[in-house]
């Protein structure tokens, strides 16, 4: 299944495509887009996904922000072993809100929970080496996933799940949904 009329990364606000590290405004920008929720102005939502120039968006960032766009959120992770304290202090945050949190989920779970009102946001390594946020909107018939916010969009499932699995970025994701 792939999600269809999901804002392309072409028709991104340009201060997005301005900003260095934007992969998870950018993100949230287009799951909240395809949702059909408040954005206000990008300077608004950089301030709700608590981005920082060095440190881009974490995920459970992401995920707050997302909740408190009126989105059910479900963000899922292996346990850090050597936690960054910025990032930690997003997880209470982020449960007061009503963030559901659990442990992390293999690729073929995450996969059959994608659909038109389930968007998974997952992090993964880009060539550059660092951490990189896109939505997946399913997979493709040779089963390549389909990452709108990345180049190329279309990944082979186990470079994906490569990626994905790097000590850096624990399997984590989150899944958004306009379901109650």
């Amino acid at each position: 299944m792939k999600i269809q009329n999901f804002p392309d990364h072409s028709s991104e606000p340009s201060e997005l495509g301005q900003m260095e590290n934007s992969c998870g405004v950018l993100a949230a920008w287009g799951v909240l887009t395809y949702f059909n929720k408040f954005i206000g102005a990008i300077p608004d939502l950089v301030r709700l996904c608590r981005y920082t120039i060095n440190d881009g968006v974490f995920t459970i960032a992401l995920a707050s922000a997302l909740r408190q766009r009126g989105l059910t959120v479900d963000f899922f992770t292996d346990p850090d072993p050597d936690p960054n304290a910025r990032d930690m202090s997003f997880y209470p945050i982020a449960a007061m809100l009503g963030v559901r949190i659990n442990p992390a989920i293999g690729i073929d779970a995450l996969l059959a929970k994608v659909n038109k009102r389930q968007i998974p946001v997952v992090l993964f390594m880009s060539d550059e080496e660092t951490g990189h946020l896109s939505p997946m909107l399913g997979s493709g018939a040779d089963g390549s996933i389909h990452l709108p916010y990345y180049y190329p969009p279309l990944m082979p499932k186990d470079e994906f799940v490569r990626r994905w699995s790097t000590p850096d970025v624990l399997r984590q994701c989150l899944i958004a949904s306009d379901l109650a």
